[in-house]
């Protein structure tokens, strides 16, 4: 999706604004006013599922969540100065 996105920004638009007869900075911030409005309309998509893919966590549990997801270790520095496990 990504792909075909920017293939229509890098080839689509530059011809849009010619063929628009856009000259200015200013009347190209016009022109993309209206422009995103009909570009978004014609890449989106509509969902499959109408419930949202995320939901939230249960009350407590993101507590949990830290301790499965984050390594904890302690390092310390070395007489070398390279840092290690500490013990």
């Amino acid at each position: 999706m990504h792909q075909r996105l920017f293939r229509i920004l890098r080839d689509a638009l530059p011809q849009q604004l010619a063929d628009a007869g856009i000259r200015s900075t200013c009347e190209a911030n016009e022109f993309l006013q209206w422009y995103w409005v009909k570009f978004n309309r014609f890449v989106a998509i509509e969902p499959k599922q109408s419930t949202p893919a995320f939901s939230s966590l249960e009350p407590g549990f993101e507590a949990e969540i830290a301790e499965i997801l984050w390594q904890h270790e302690s390092r310390e520095l070395g007489a070398d100065n390279g840092v290690g496990p500490r013990g």
